[in-house]
């Protein structure tokens, strides 16, 4: 079930709080040269699948939020600083086997 927003921006405390449910986002956001950056992303691991799932787990600062690009299939993290806006967030419909 996928929960609209309405293109709204957000804070990286909510966006943790959307990736600690397991969540699915669709997000937009400003990248470090100024463009916009679109972005399908998760923490869920079962739906990173085992074949990208983190070799090691690091400390990682409060101001850093890590995630799964589900489009690049890399990891990615954004700043605290970075401007986010929400388009959309959704548990997955299955885990992967």
């Amino acid at each position: 079930m996928t929960m609209q927003h309405p293109n709204r921006t957000i804070t990286h405390h909510y966006l943790r709080q959307l990736l600690s449910e397991g969540r699915i986002v669709q997000i937009i956001f400003k990248k470090k040269d100024g463009t916009d950056r679109q972005m399908t992303g998760t923490t869920n691991l079962s739906v990173v699948g085992p074949e990208n799932k983190p070799k090691f787990v690091r400390a990682t600062s409060p101001d850093v939020v890590a995630l799964f690009d589900m489009d690049c299939m890399e990891w990615r993290s954004l700043r605290a600083d970075t401007e986010i806006e929400l388009h959309g967030s959704y548990y997955p419909a299955a885990a992967k086997v």
